[in-house]
């Protein structure tokens, strides 16, 4: 018979303290027992619920199981000396100034200044065999309602990288003259026919100007703009008679004003950015600190792989590969990603309209949201619900999805908030506390539980998709998002602008960052890609608090005033702050909040409408 393993004996297993609470920390472990303690039995009964087990700290016994479980035991997270090396690190991130962090931490502590200034200390070190980055960016620092946005826009690394990037695109802006000329160009080009009926105009106006902005910004040089800019004051006659039926139907709100902002030209910028002015973080953590030492970013490239396995990855990958087969999820909202036309042109094996059947399933791109969010119109938290997708709210004929959602959610979202504990509990434990206590104070009616010690009330998943540059403005003030990303795919770094660095971010790897301030994005990649987003958003905080002054806050005196436009599904959520002008396209959630109504072809019959009972079709009884 194999050895057991010492990890494994019950003497190991049972006897670790457990620190989670006050009561928890006063259970005794086996070796405290005496022999009388050791030898009682009758520690449970049989469907009654017994979470304190003397001698068992970590055991819980649920009424409805077969067996003592041990959840909250994050030795079920390998130990191994890397681990523990990691988590001893993360915990002495605040503790301790960058280099003797540094020094206390490294192999052999050997020890590499990379900056030492009165902006930014940043060391790098090997620790375990992974490779860190330790950044304290002295001119970071939260303002009173706790965002990095000021001081991150003033800080030396961000006006240098813009100032770079400046130096190497400096065309100036598209105006609508010559917008219009290249859509003529396009429709004279590929024969395209004007829709006949009024309804379909705006659809066809909208992808034929992405096609001209895309053909513009991303497959003309710098020479063919200056020349197309001049050649649209005096058009050819064929080209002149479709620019005067274009403006002749050309929304008004199409100014590429402030509400109407150029996406392809930051889409083509920030493209130029990633190649040559953002620079490659290559080691394996990055760890950014603000003045205080608060984290402002962190990244650990494989950290599921280095705390489970990569069968563990996998797993996760073909569960959202998987749910996404099964389960009809809303496309990326048009008006955030309007760019998205033009990446299925470069990537036409993820459109849908090239695909054959066999290609057809794979052929997707889509963003979901599941858990907790603000109603329409209260931005002040006082309505909270679950999101549309977790209520299966688009279809009447999901409820297979519906009746495994919880599973999933259970699944792989737990094994996410697993992922991500690891990081944010011991990087900063307090706003994990406040996630927590948050969590746990909401209604049952209105939260998702991935099962213990949950602390995000918000998931978003995307699948296949290529994130623009944003602000998560919807999180928490001065809160952290968690990012997770697994799939089978090469390239897809993340970029922080602001920071002006990108960093690795292949299959496994998992970020934390300030989301309501840095600006973020991802790069080009191939293969299949799905990201989870862990997070809370203000308005559930909000909530809480309100909840907390019970109905004198949930239930104030009716006001006259209008509410705010937005909120819940629709509150500013992704926000730009690029110095060319913001936009409400980003001060908005990017969800698309299309169901089966919006669809015009839809119909029910008398089975699907009121289910299985009811009547056929064929059937002759009458009412």
């Amino acid at each position: 018979m194999p050895s057991v393993p010492d990890e494994e004996t019950i003497d190991h297993l049972l006897g670790r303290r457990n620190n989670f609470d006050r009561r928890t920390k006063s259970i005794k472990t086996i070796e405290e027992l005496s022999e009388k303690e050791r030898n009682q039995v009758h520690l449970v009964t049989l469907g009654k619920r017994q979470t304190r087990i003397e001698g068992d700290p970590f055991g819980i016994y649920p009424a409805w199981a077969g067996n003592v479980g041990h959840p909250r035991d994050d030795r079920m997270i390998r130990q191994t000396d890397e681990v523990r090396k990691l988590s001893a690190l993360f915990e002495a991130v605040r503790r301790e100034c960058c280099e003797a962090l540094a020094l206390h931490f490294a192999d052999n502590a050997k020890v590499t200044s990379l900056s030492e200034d009165e902006n930014e200390l940043t060391f790098t070190f090997k620790t375990g065999g992974l490779s860190v980055r330790v950044m304290q960016a002295k001119d970071l620092e939260q303002d009173e309602q706790g965002s990095y946005l000021a001081s991150l826009e003033k800080s030396k690394r961000c006006i240098q990288a813009k100032e770079h990037l400046d130096e190497l695109f400096k065309d100036v802006s598209l105006n609508v003259l010559t917008q219009q000329y290249v859509m003529a160009q396009v429709l004279l080009e590929d024969g395209r026919q004007w829709p006949s009926v009024s309804k379909d105009q705006t659809e066809f106006l909208t992808r034929l100007r992405a096609d001209a902005d895309g053909r513009y910004w991303i497959e003309m040089s710098e020479d063919e703009r200056k020349r197309t800019n001049a050649a649209s004051a005096t058009p050819h006659s064929s080209l002149a008679l479709l620019m005067t039926r274009l403006q002749q139907n050309w929304p008004r709100s199409w100014n590429l004003g402030y509400h109407d902002p150029d996406m392809f030209r930051r889409y083509a910028r920030d493209q130029v950015a990633i190649e040559k002015v953002w620079k490659l973080v290559e080691e394996d953590v990055l760890i950014v600190l603000d003045r205080s030492k608060k984290l402002v970013f962190s990244n650990f490239v494989g950290l599921s792989q280095v705390l489970f396995n990569q069968e563990v990855v996998d797993l996760l990958a073909r569960g959202l590969d998987m749910w996404s087969f099964y389960t009809p999820l809303p496309a990326p909202e048009s008006k955030r990603h309007s760019v998205d036309h033009y990446i299925r042109k470069i990537h036409p094996e993820l459109d849908m309209e090239k695909a054959t059947v066999a290609g057809l399933p794979n052929a997707k791109k889509a963003v979901v949201h599941y858990g907790t969010y603000a109603m329409a119109g209260h931005t002040d938290g006082r309505r909270i619900c679950l999101t549309q997708d977790s209520k299966f709210a688009r279809s009447s004929y999901q409820e297979n999805n519906e009746a495994l959602f919880l599973q999933l959610y259970s699944s792989v979202f737990g094994k996410a908030a697993s992922i991500i504990r690891f990081m944010m509990e011991k990087l900063d434990r307090e706003h994990y506390q406040e996630c927590r206590d948050i969590f746990r104070k909401l209604p049952k009616s209105v939260k998702v539980s991935t099962g213990d010690r949950d602390f995000l009330s918000l998931f978003a998943v995307g699948i296949n998709l290529y994130t623009q540059r944003h602000r998560d403005t919807n999180d928490m003030r001065g809160g952290l998002a968690s990012l997770l990303t697994v799939g089978n795919y090469q390239g897809g770094d993340l970029c922080l602008p602001q920071l002006g660095l990108k960093v690795r971010y292949t299959p496994g790897t998992c970020a934390l960052m300030r989301g309501d301030s840095l600006e973020h994005l991802t790069s080009d990649f191939t293969g299949f890609r799905a990201f989870i987003v862990g997070a809370n958003h203000e308005t559930t905080r909000l909530h809480v608090r309100l909840r907390e002054q019970g109905a004198a806050g949930l239930h104030p005196p009716l006001s006259t005033e209008r509410p705010r436009a937005g909120g819940g599904n629709n509150a500013s959520e992704d926000s730009d702050s690029e110095s060319e002008g913001g936009s409400e396209i980003f001060t908005t959630t990017c969800v698309n909040d299309m169901d089966d109504e919006d669809d015009e072809d839809v119909t029910y019959t008398n089975k699907e409408l009121h289910g299985a009972g009811a009547l056929d079709s064929e059937s002759s009884s009458g009412g």
